[in-house]
């Protein structure tokens, strides 16, 4: 008759109990947070929000106008007219060229919009827009929108987010390795049921 005598394992100042599981859930944790780490080291975020503006006046053909965008870029970056990574969706008024954006690091500036006249410039009787947002990554602020559609003058007018959270990887990382401590913990601390023989 064999006898094996349990194994008990120190990790993070828990003596953890041997188990089946626990020799595959420790890779997979640890390589997570590698990955976490790693990617943690890029500043790269995404910015998801909706947006309604309003107040445009006399003549504006939509008001409100609605939608919402998410963006990924790196923070770090001065970014003047970009097109990868950005998507605008919901969008109620119509645009003639692609959706990009434009971002200053220094003073946490966004703009997005339409690139059919370039994409700080909106020319009256085109389907064109752009919105303002500062503080974007961390309080959004100031944000107005302004725009034209075929036919029509320039409007402007202010703008409301609402934001998105979308969990960076370290923090997803972090959440998974807790539920496997907290299992193992209470996986610990269950009592033990005598067996009969």
């Amino acid at each position: 008759m064999k006898v094996t005598m349990p194994v008990h394992i120190r990790a993070f100042g828990l003596r953890l109990p041997s188990h089946p599981l626990f020799g595959r859930l420790v890779p997979l944790a640890v390589s997570l947070l590698v990955l976490a780490a790693g990617s943690a080291d890029a500043d790269t975020i995404t910015l998801s929000a909706s947006f309604i503006a309003s107040g445009f006046g006399e003549g504006a053909p939509v008001d409100p106008v609605t939608g919402s965008y998410s963006i990924t870029f790196d923070n770090d970056v001065f970014i003047l007219e970009q097109t990868a990574g950005i998507t605008l969706s919901n969008l109620n008024i119509a645009i003639d060229g692609p959706p990009a954006f434009f971002y200053d690091p220094r003073t946490d500036l966004l703009i997005l919009g339409s690139t059919f006249n370039g994409l700080l410039t909106v020319i009256h009787d085109t389907n064109d827009f752009f919105l303002t947002v500062g503080h974007a990554s961390t309080h959004p602020i100031n944000v107005q929108l302004v725009y034209a559609q075929r036919g029509t003058d320039i409007f402007k007018g202010g703008a409301t987010l609402r934001s998105t959270p979308v969990p960076e990887p370290s923090t997803l990382a972090l959440a998974l390795v807790g539920t496997i401590v907290a299992a193992l913990r209470r996986h610990r601390k269950a009592p033990s049921i005598p067996r009969s023989r």
